[in-house]
């Protein structure tokens, strides 16, 4: 195509691949800096951070760490959406895992077809989520699957709580941090056309940053590698972040703030990073990320209608959240300069179709080039995440933020890929594509978790309201283990009834339906599969209940009855 700008030379040394331990599961460092991918804003920092316990981890399980104890206490404190950490499925172990995929993977041609009833299997695998819990918890979306020259595009649900049109694939979605890989591929073409270095200091480029951040290297912040605190982790920040912000507002926001680690020798995924390294690019291009990003990715690759900001508001999606009673309702919107190169870009899956086939066609880096991106500490590179499964190399990132959430895989040895592009925050993107994956491998995925509710009279809900504040041996056995502030929203929480419902109210927090499950067990519609247990301690008086337990996942928290 005449407008598509070819591929800068490279003209760099090609490092031999590093080989990593994958026999061991990700380390509770890699978990924790994982968890923090999600830029959906929460009613607290820990409600958006702390959402690792949204789905079961891959096998084999890894060790439990503390940090997952404080995901799982901050998951009683809100209803959030979904969390990053479904990376941990990234993180299934194999007999061997190189740090960029072998230079036959790329070169392998894609000679099989796909299954010819892949539309119908994927139809039937997504009509999976909200068969139980109902209209608030259906997937809403568009799915796009591409082998080689085939592809085959789905949409599903509606284009907003107001508007039933059907999402197709020209419809764009906001893709919070899915900007980034896209971001790494601008810098990348700009680091081999020698008008940036790796190596080069934020120093060199920004004046007046907090001394400690000057020396850190441009290839520390696409690796997430800097320490630099994370800005929407910042309660200053959820409290604007539907303001227009310039970049300096957004790092400032954690200027004050130490270094989580001594750069270059941990990882911690941080928005921050990405919002310094937009700001370097642009000032070196003598113009806006905005600008960058169009210049070396959307206008090369061909994605016609991606863009930093906000969609066509007369065919763009609109976000949907659901309420504490269960209800669709519009997402509040962040404002995208709230985000900016960390999260600000809008697309459509037409446009993610294309990024692939630029990247597959050498038409934005060469091969050599791209594999270097795939190495990385653990398993993110440079801007990539990437993981082995079965025998297959696959690269991808997640995105989100209220309303909103994607995700976008690239299996290298067929040349497949998988983009799920949802406009809820009821189903999470990443279980959506892993399904399809599934399906595309003829396997039969495995349905979601949804319970089925169980009615308890109205008149026996009674027996269980009450306030319970935290049992002394629950406060013991996680002192220390989660924040101090965590444990203490969690010192007492409150039972009580509407009408024939029953609820779970943390205070300052959104309450939480209680639904009937079995004898004396309740459930709360969350991917982490939330059970609430009453029991009695006297068995001669069983409907005496005195204790409440919160099970999630394999993280208990026992509550006694306030007398």
């Amino acid at each position: 195509m005449s407008e598509r700008r070819p591929a800068p030379a490279d003209t760099e040394r090609d490092e031999s691949a590093l080989e990593l331990d994958a026999d061991a599961p990700l380390s509770a460092l890699e978990l924790e800096a994982l968890a923090s991918w999600e830029l959906e804003p929460a009613p607290s920092v820990a409600d958006r951070v702390m959402q690792a316990l949204d789905a079961p981890p891959a096998e084999p399980k890894p060790r439990p760490s503390w940090r997952r104890l404080a995901i799982a206490a901050s998951l009683l404190l809100g209803v959030g959406v979904a969390g990053v950490t479904a990376w941990q499925r990234w993180g299934r172990p194999s007999t061997k895992l190189v740090a960029g995929p072998p230079a036959s993977v790329q070169r392998v041609e894609a000679d099989q077809a796909l299954p010819v009833t892949l539309s119908s299997d994927i139809e039937a695998w997504v009509a999976q989520f909200g068969r139980r819990y109902g209209v608030a918890f259906r997937f809403s979306g568009v799915v796009a699957v591409r082998r080689g020259e085939q592809t085959t595009v789905l949409g599903f649900g509606r284009l907003g709580v107001l508007d039933e049109g059907l999402p197709g694939a020209a419809t764009q979605f906001r893709i919070g941090a899915l900007t980034q890989p896209m971001v790494a591929v601008a810098l990348e073409r700009m680091v081999m056309r020698g008008e940036l270095r790796l190596e080069d200091s934020l120093g060199q480029h920004i004046p007046g940053l907090p001394a400690a951040w000057r020396t850190i290297t441009l290839e520390q912040l696409v690796r997430h590698q800097s320490g630099i605190p994370n800005f929407t982790d910042s309660i200053s920040w959820m409290l604007r972040q539907g303001e227009v912000h310039d970049p300096e507002e957004l790092w400032g926001y954690v200027a004050n703030e130490k270094l989580h680690f001594a750069p270059g020798h941990d990882f911690e995924a941080s928005n921050t990073n990405f919002v310094l390294l937009g700001e370097v690019m642009a000032r070196r291009a003598g113009s806006s990320i905005d600008e960058v990003l169009r210049s070396e990715v959307f206008v090369p690759a061909g994605m016609k209608r991606a863009r930093m900001g906000l969609g066509d508001p007369r065919t763009a999606a609109d976000g949907m959240s659901f309420d504490e009673d269960e209800i669709l309702i519009p997402a509040d919107r962040v404002a995208p300069s709230a985000l900016g190169a960390a999260g600000g870009v809008v697309a459509s899956a037409e446009d993610l179709l294309a990024f692939d086939a630029a990247l597959r066609e050498g038409e934005l880096l060469p091969e050599r080039r791209l594999r270097e991106m795939y190495k990385g500490m653990g398993r993110y590179g440079r801007g990539w995440a990437s993981r082995w499964v079965e025998g297959d190399f696959e690269v991808g990132h997640p995105g989100g933020l209220d309303g909103f959430n994607a995700q976008f895989t690239r299996r290298l040895a067929d040349a497949t890929t998988v983009v799920v592009l949802a406009n809820t925050d009821a189903v999470d993107a990443r279980v959506v594509s892993e399904g399809i994956m599934s399906v595309v491998d003829g396997v039969r995925p495995q349905a979601p978790l949804e319970r089925e509710e169980r009615v308890v009279p109205a008149e026996r809900l009674e027996v269980y309201v009450g306030d319970y504040a935290m049992s002394e041996a629950t406060r013991k056995a996680y002192w220390g283990k989660l924040p101090e502030a965590e444990l203490g929203r969690l010192d007492r929480v409150r039972v009580h009834r509407r009408a024939s419902t029953l609820w779970l109210e943390v205070p300052s927090h959104a309450d939480k339906w209680l639904h009937g499950f079995g004898a004396d067990q309740f459930f709360v519609k969350d991917r982490s599969g939330t059970l609430a247990r009453f029991e009695a301690s006297d068995p001669r008086r069983p409907d005496d209940f005195d204790r409440l337990v919160l099970q999630l996942g394999e993280t208990r928290f026992e509550f006694e009855r306030v007398q």
